[in-house]
């Protein structure tokens, strides 16, 4: 999904030149980043431009798009150039790109329609495309940054964007970044993904170092673990558990990159902190005294590592009536450790009364609902799987990121999933 940001303010300057004859080899047009892109778009054809600009404070980071349309012929080697004094990453689309088959949703499960996936969807680093096919157009992302700090200068800030295409004369554009006097704010709830590394390629992905610090890029301050595919099925009876354990490792490395601290809290998935009752995970099981020694480990690690408060994830979309569901839970409420689970309404107020954070169904949350938490002392958060399956568009995204959490003042927002089915890479590779 191209990458969109949360709160910025997003330009393009346009220059009108000279229509495109018919032997010129390609224009290079600008194209808003909430509006996906595919191959076959085809841009006016008195337009083109010279300028990019965008706008930012210290802290955050912003994002141009621009294409690259071939008219004349096939272009070879299109390679992008960026020179200035700030920050900037370049990507392209997936040059190479298959859909996946989509499921036939049943009567029953309407929710779940899934848009056909496009080539407009993926983003992939890089700089250079190795072939535009005539009549077809490619997108260039360029994600600009602006550290955080007094270091960086408030105002303008040039540089220079270069198309070098084989054969081709090169063109430059000028690139323009207004550098707001003030430092973007950390959100204040948290906003994450779900993610376990392994669930769809068998491991085959990028480090979680690299996954970590993309997440953060993206404005992400929390994240799921899950004991199961990131710590090997830790056993809590250890703790504390020593600094080469994995769960320590991945932890450590989700807050050195900025993606968590000690301001937001995660969820760990999978684990065995609650009274789980089924026999397979038996030996994992923990009383009462390991529970306490556990959860005091946990807190120690935050307040003395700047580790996130980590709460117990119980049974992902419990259905009503969830047979076991309160006898595995229930107990933790006597304990200082926070329990939740992404659930419908109906959910909700059937098992609400034994959980501490209620992560709601988008559309789900009604003014009544939110009564209901209130009374039951518990913070209402909201998550979805739907958006992305319904439509790739990214204006619908930031809807439910921006006014949909704030107006309905959430205390944490989720979205399924990190990657789903498809890989992320750090590097050209498909």
């Amino acid at each position: 999904m191209p990458m969109t940001f949360v709160g910025v303010v997003f330009i393009v300057m346009a220059t009108c030149v000279n229509a495109l004859g018919a032997d010129t080899a390609y224009v290079v047009f600008d194209h808003n980043t909430l509006k996906p892109m595919p191959s076959d778009y085809v841009p006016k054809r008195t337009t083109s431009i010279d300028t990019l600009t965008c706008a930012l404070a210290r802290g955050e980071y912003n994002a141009v798009q621009f294409g690259v349309h071939a008219v004349g012929g096939d272009l070879a080697n299109v390679r992008i150039s960026v020179t200035g004094d700030l920050g900037v990453t370049t990507y392209h689309r997936r040059t190479k790109f298959i859909a996946q088959a989509v499921p036939e949703p049943t009567a029953a499960d309407l929710d779940k329609t899934v848009a056909h996936p496009s080539d407009a969807m993926y983003l992939q680093r890089g700089d250079t495309v190795s072939r535009i096919a005539r009549g077809v157009s490619v997108n260039f992302w360029l994600t600009i940054h602006a550290p955080p700090g007094a270091d960086v200068r408030p105002g303008e800030h040039r540089g220079k964007v270069r198309i070098d295409v084989d054969g081709q004369p090169a063109t430059e554009l000028e690139l323009v970044v207004d550098v707001r006097p003030f430092e973007l704010a950390p959100a204040r709830i948290p906003f994450g993904m779900y993610y376990a590394r392994g669930q769809y390629t068998k491991g085959h992905d990028a480090s979680h170092e690299w996954i970590y610090r993309d997440m953060a890029e993206h404005s992400q301050n929390s994240v799921t673990f899950s004991v199961a595919r990131n710590f090997g099925s830790a056993d809590f009876k250890q703790v504390p558990f020593k600094d080469d354990h994995p769960m320590v490792k991945i932890i450590n490395t989700a807050r050195d990159v900025g993606l968590v601290s000690a301001h937001h809290a995660c969820f760990l998935v999978s684990s065995f902190l609650y009274n789980e009752t089924r026999e397979k995970h038996a030996k994992l099981r923990l009383n009462e005294s390991q529970m306490k020694a556990a959860i005091a480990w946990l807190t120690q690690q935050r307040a003395e590592q700047n580790w996130p408060e980590i709460m117990q994830y119980t049974w992902d979309e419990p259905p009503v009536p969830a047979p076991g569901m309160r006898e595995w839970n229930a107990p933790m409420r006597k304990l200082p450790f926070r329990s939740g689970t992404a659930m419908s309404a109906k959910a909700a107020y059937a098992h609400g009364d034994f959980l501490d954070v209620w992560v709601v169904h988008d559309g789900h949350i009604t003014p009544e609902l939110q009564a209901e938490a209130k009374r039951r002392g518990a913070e209402v958060w909201t998550y979805t799987y739907r958006l992305w399956r319904q439509s790739y568009e990214p204006l619908i995204q930031r809807h439910y990121a921006g006014l949909y959490t704030w107006a309905l003042k959430l205390k944490g927002n989720l979205v399924w999933e990190y990657y789903y089915g498809y890989n992320w890479a750090d590097t050209d590779s498909n």
